[in-house]
């Protein structure tokens, strides 16, 4: 399994803890047996890509090997624990400061990922749209 986080530690590291307004994201394995260690795969800025992003959502999202999402209480990670949500999409709203529009990512159970715009509403007229 790995679990992405929000963080608001700016070294990719083991030590990092989780965030929910983190301006920092993290990949790293979950140990498969308690001891096991755990590895750093990825990290970044989210100001990378714009200054003044606001993202909510889950602080972290679980994927098995698999690649589906998964529950997790143990994942290593301090105040990265993953949930499902009864619906099986975690949605992450992502607003940034004088912008127009904001857009929302919805992570379905299946690992799938998709942009849409929450003003908008899913048809077949505007595939843009939220369901």
């Amino acid at each position: 399994q790995v679990v992405f986080f929000l963080t608001n530690n700016p070294v990719c590291s083991a030590s990092q803890t989780a965030d929910a307004n983190g301006k920092y994201w993290s990949i790293r394995t979950v140990p498969l047996v308690a001891g096991a260690a755990t590895e750093t795969v990825q990290c970044g800025v989210i100001a990378d890509q714009a200054g003044g992003v606001a993202i909510t959502g889950p602080t972290a999202v679980c994927f098995n090997s698999m690649g589906r999402q998964t529950e997790n209480t143990s994942t290593g990670v301090t105040g990265g624990n993953c949930s499902l949500d009864a619906s099986g999409v975690s949605t992450y709203n992502i607003a940034t400061a004088g912008a127009d529009r904001p857009l929302r990512v919805l992570v379905a159970l299946g690992g799938q990922t998709r942009q849409c715009d929450p003003a908008r509403s899913l048809d077949a007229t505007r595939p843009d749209g939220c369901p």
